[in-house]
Parts: C-alpha cells; structure tokens; sequence
C-alpha cells in the first residue's frame, strides 16, 4: 500500500469514528429524509419529542399558563403545515413552592434552606424543530433563519396567566417584542434535545491538557466503567488560567506548587482508599483534585406514586459513610480526615468533603483520543 493510500485508509478510520461519536447514544433523523416529501401535520396526532429527534434542535418558543399546551400543538401543526418543518412539543411542570437545601451549613452543622419569593407551579410546553446531527449542520442555521423570520396564524401569550410569575414573564415578553419591533419567534435559538442526558453532550467538553493531566494516573476517573461515581473530597489549587504556563505544561513543565499539592493529596488518599477496600478514583483539572468512590448507572430510581424518587442504595451508603459527623457537644462538624506520614518530620493531611454528592463521570471522546 503506498503511502496515499495509507493516509486515505487513514482518513475513512478518522471519519467513521467520528460519526460513531456524534451520533452517540441516539440517532439523528436524515435532515435530508424530509426534503423530498411533505411533512405530516395531522390534527388529531401529538408530535411529542423523543430522543432521536436530535441531538440538536431549534427552540422555537415556550407557552406557558392554562391554555400552554393547546397553543404548542396548534403552533406545531401550522409549523409542520406552512413552514414543512419537523416541529414538536415538549412539556414541563416547574414546582417553584417547595424550599430546598443549599451548599452552606450553620454551626450545628444544619444546611441552610432555600426558597423562591414567588411560590408557583408554572407549566411550560416548549416547540421544538429537529432534527440536526451537530450545533454546526449548515441546516440548522437555515432553519433558526427562516423560523425567526416566521410570522406564525396561532395567536401566542397566555390568555389565561394563572400566576404572578405568567404575568412577569408575558409581560416582559410583550415589552421586548415591541421595543426591538420584532417578530413573536424572533428569540428561537439552537439548543440540545431535552431528552439527552448531559453526558451525551459532555464528552467533547475535556481538554487536551485535562486529559494529559490525568494520563499517568493508576486510577483515573476517566477509566471509572459507571456513569456516575461519589465525590468525597476536593483538594483546591492555584487555577491554571495564564495560556503561556498552559502551553508550558503540555510540553511537560510541572504544576504549580498549590495545584501540584492538591494532586498529591488526591493520590494519597485514593491509594489509601483502595487498601481499604473501596472503589476509589481521582481526576485532575485546571482547578482542583478530586476523589471519588464507586461506579454507578444511575443515582435515583424511577418516580413512585408519590412522585418521589428513591436515591440508590448503594449511591447513599458511601454518602453517608463518608459525610462529616458532628463533634460530642454537637456544635460543629468533623469531616473524614487522614494523614499520611510524607519523610521523618512532614506529615500530609487529607480532609474528605462534609458533604459527597453523586457527579457524572467524565468520558473522553473518540476524537480526543486521536488528538493525542
């Protein structure tokens, strides 16, 4: 084979892997497929989307209030009918009257409670146009063109608010639409498919330095088998911002001391870990180290009657092992430490998180590995 033909061979390789990665988990509908004949609009049919109408796609607008999902469906329908595109609804109810746990603690160790200053349940049903392969797809910004340009028949803003919040929102909309003399889908824009996970979307997000970084390590997060694992420590260093010690560091000149220390102290501990019988990781950025334990493909169950889902198991077990515990008088919080002794006279402490939460692992993507 000579050698044209090698790189030739070469190059199909390259683009076959590529088209495995985008295609991911579910499979774009042909943008083409539709070209050539007319898209269905019949009125007795709901064109809700699925997982395969993307990855990508078009938000066209959102109706929200009573009359929120007739007027979606009727503006699908006039989108599939007029403008012959693949147009689809997508519903959600937002419960803003509940309160919910924040990231800070009180002396007793209690998390601080959070919650919305106005306290509605608001139904939202977005319209969406599919289906593109990628945010780059020639037809995708074709489509966003001629949708924004689109003066839709179906009348849009709810007539019927049902809450403070509707009132807000409409009337903003309202006011916007008017002073910028714009038409009512003017502010469609190219969003991912609602019914990918964000992993999908996640693997291309890892540098080529955060990959280098994370090469050497004996137990990389990158080669955790799960979709999701348990953080229970951060280690934090200098951020590494500045491109001329970032091009310095591919080119394999150390860390900076504070980002090289929290890396150190992620090793130790997930060495640590391991002797003692769990399933530790690491994983290494441009900010911090971090440690995590398990491998898991999902962290809470399906939704019971009660509308409640039920964290996994095994997720809340290495939760609740590894939180920190209140001290005997019950006025602070001592979280898991370990120390490891370094020569005759320095010692390295290892302070586990108070609180692990459950993170998606991180996965390369096929074109980062053929970056390297």
């Amino acid at each position: 084979m000579t050698r044209k033909q090698l790189s030739f061979s070469f190059g199909i390789v390259l683009l076959a892997a590529a088209c495995v990665w985008y295609a991911g988990p579910a499979t774009a509908a042909n943008p083409f497929s539709t070209m050539f004949k007319k898209v269905e609009a019949d009125p007795k049919k709901s064109y809700t989307v699925s997982d395969t109408n993307g990855p990508w796609m078009v938000m066209v607008t959102v109706c929200r209030g009573k009359d929120a999902l007739e007027q979606a469906q009727a503006l699908v329908l006039e989108l599939r009918k007029s403008q012959q595109l693949l147009a689809y609804t997508h519903e959600k109810v937002s419960d803003y009257s509940k309160s919910w746990e924040g990231n800070h603690y009180s002396r007793n160790g209690q998390p601080d409670r959070w919650k919305y200053i106005h306290g509605d349940k608001i139904r939202e049903v977005a319209v969406l146009v599919g289906d593109f392969g990628s945010f780059e797809d020639p037809n995708a910004a074709k489509t966003l063109k001629q949708i924004k340009e689109f003066v839709p028949q179906t009348q849009l803003g709810s007539k019927d608010a049902g809450s403070d919040s509707l009132v807000m929102i409409e009337n903003f909309r309202k006011a916007r639409d008017t002073h910028f003399k714009r038409g009512p889908l003017a502010g469609a824009f190219l969003c991912t498919n609602p019914l990918l996970p964000k992993e999908y979307f996640q693997n291309a997000t890892l540098s080529k330095l955060v990959v280098e970084m994370n090469r050497d390590s004996q137990h990389s997060l990158l080669t955790c088998p799960g979709k999701y694992s348990v953080k229970v420590a951060t280690f934090s260093g200098s951020t590494l911002i500045d491109q001329k010690k970032i091009k310095s560091v591919k080119q394999g000149a150390k860390l900076n001391s504070k980002l090289a220390d929290a890396g150190d102290k992620a090793t130790l501990l997930t060495e640590q870990l391991r002797k003692e019988g769990y399933e530790a990781y690491e994983f290494h950025d441009e900010h911090e180290s971090i440690v995590c334990i398990g491998n898991f493909n999902y962290v809470a169950g399906e939704k019971q009657d009660d509308g409640k889902q039920q964290i996994n198991p095994a997720v809340y077990k290495v939760m609740e092992e590894f939180k920190a515990k209140p001290d005997a008088n019950g006025t602070g919080m001592h979280p898991k430490s370990y120390t490891f002794p370094i020569d005759k006279d320095v010692k390295l402490k290892a302070a586990c998180d108070l609180q692990p939460v459950p993170v998606q692992v991180p996965k390369q993507s096929v074109s980062g590995v053929y970056q390297r």
